[in-house]
C-alpha cells in the first residue's frame, strides 16, 4: 500500500505526538466533578434554581436569592452578582503508563458576573450575564446612567490588593493623589520586620484604572492595572490582583478626581 501527500504528513505528525507522550510520560486527563460554586468572600454557595424575570421579580426576592454573591457597589437600583463555578478537574498523570505516579492538576474554575437593573419600583428591569473583559464598561455605565453618589473623600478612602508573590499592597486615596504602601514578604522571625516602601503619585500623573480577568483563578478577585503617564518609583504601571469592590473603587475614584480622562476598555491578554 503507497501512503503519499497529505495522508503521509497526517501519519508523520500523529507518529511524533504519540511518541513526544511517551517520551515525557505526562497524561491529562479531565475529570467530571460535582458542581461548586464561591462567591465573593471564597465561600461555598447554592446557585438559585428560580429564574429572574424584569417585569415581575421583586429586588428583595433577588437580594435573597442573591445574598451570598452580591457585591457592595452603591450604586442605586443595581446589584452585581459574582461567583466562581467549577465543574471540571484536571489531573496530570506522570511517569507513563496506567501505573504512573500523580503529578497534580486540580479544579478549572471560570468567575461569572450577573448585573441586575431595578426600576424605580424595584422591580427587575434587565439582567444581564457580563465577562470580565466587558465588566469595566458595564459596571461605569451604570454608575454614570444610575446615578451613583460621588465618593466621600473629606477623608482618605483606604483600600488595596495583592502584588505577586503575595507582597500586601495598601492604597490610599485623596482629591490630589494616590499613597502607595508596597510591604516586603518577611519571614525571618528573629528580626523586625522592614517598613514598607511608599510612594506618592500625584492625580495629575495617573493616566488610567483598568480592571478585568486576573490572571488565577483561585478567587473571585479582579486584576487591577494602575497605568502613569510618566515613569514613577512604581514604574509606568503596576498590576495587582483586588477584590471586586477595591477594583470599583478605583475606577471611581480616578473618574471623580480626574473626570478628563475615563478610564479606558479592558484590553485583554
Amino acid at each position: 500500500m503507497k501512503i503519499r501527500g497529505k495522508n503521509l504528513a497526517a501519519m508523520v505528525s500523529c507518529v511524533t505526538v504519540l511518541a513526544a507522550t511517551v517520551m515525557v510520560g505526562c497524561i491529562v486527563v479531565p475529570i467530571k466533578m460535582k458542581t461548586r460554586v464561591e462567591g465573593p468572600a471564597g465561600t461555598k454557595q447554592t446557585l438559585p434554581k428560580e429564574a429572574l424575570a424584569p417585569g415581575t421579580t421583586t429586588r428583595q426576592q433577588v437580594e435573597e436569592m442573591y445574598k451570598g454573591f452580591a457585591v457592595e457597589t452603591d450604586i442605586p437600583n443595581f446589584l452585581w452578582g459574582r461567583f466562581r463555578k467549577s465543574s471540571w478537574a484536571v489531573i496530570f498523570a506522570a511517569g507513563g503508563g496506567y501505573g504512573g505516579a500523580v503529578a497534580g492538576g486540580g479544579r478549572t474554575w471560570e468567575v461569572h458576573n450577573l448585573l441586575i437593573t431595578f426600576d424605580s419600583n424595584g422591580i427587575v428591569k434587565s439582567v444581564e450575564s457580563v465577562p470580565d473583559k466587558q465588566l469595566q464598561k458595564h459596571l461605569m455605565t451604570a454608575a454614570k446612567e444610575l446615578g451613583a453618589p460621588p465618593l466621600d473623600l473629606s477623608d482618605p478612602i483606604n483600600t488595596g490588593g495583592t502584588l505577586p508573590q503575595e507582597r500586601a499592597l495598601d492604597l490610599e486615596l485623596t482629591e490630589r493623589a494616590l499613597t502607595a504602601r508596597l510591604h516586603v514578604p518577611w519571614y525571618n522571625k528573629k528580626k523586625p520586620e522592614p517598613p514598607p516602601k511608599v510612594v506618592v503619585v500625584p492625580v495629575e500623573q495617573i493616566e488610567s484604572v483598568v480592571v478585568g480577568k486576573w490572571y488565577d483563578d483561585k478567587s473571585t478577585e479582579l486584576g487591577v492595572t494602575l497605568h502613569f503617564d510618566q515613569k514613577t518609583k512604581l514604574g509606568k504601571s503596576i498590576t495587582f490582583s483586588a477584590g471586586p469592590n477595591e477594583g470599583l473603587t478605583l475606577l471611581r475614584w480616578l473618574e471623580q478626581v480626574r473626570p478628563s480622562k475615563p478610564a479606558p476598555e479592558t484590553p485583554q491578554k
